[in-house]
């Protein structure tokens, strides 16, 4: 999966503004813990369908981003938003899984596969 940086405007376009539940990925070529989250990441992608976009945003190029949702350097993170409002927030490696697994259970059997958004 590719990183991608987003800008103000499509944050708030894409994200804040969006009617689908919205998965950002913080991660970093830095980062060890980020290379062992991508196959469960992965996985997630191939399973929710459509009923998530997710948007993998590498750390360094989108530091206004993190540092207003709290994160300094803790990669990987992970936040959901749902109808614009931030409804859940995972920071390392063993809760991003946890967090990534417990998406994966609440979209099973949906029907909608995952997006990717570059």
């Amino acid at each position: 999966m590719e990183f991608k940086t987003l800008t103000e405007s499509e944050f708030n376009q894409g994200v804040l503004q969006s009617n689908q539940k919205v998965c950002l990925v913080f991660g970093a070529n830095w980062s060890g813990s980020f290379y062992l989250v991508q196959p469960t990441l992965n996985e997630f992608v191939k399973k929710s369908d459509g009923h998530v976009k997710i948007f993998m945003l590498d750390y360094d190029s989108n530091k206004w981003l993190a540092e207003q949702s709290g994160i300094y350097f803790h990669v990987p993170s992970i936040l959901i938003y749902e109808n614009g409002r931030k409804t859940n927030q995972a920071v390392g490696l063993i809760s991003c899984l946890d967090l990534l697994i417990e998406l994966q259970k609440n979209n099973n059997g949906s029907g909608n596969g995952g997006r990717l958004e570059n």
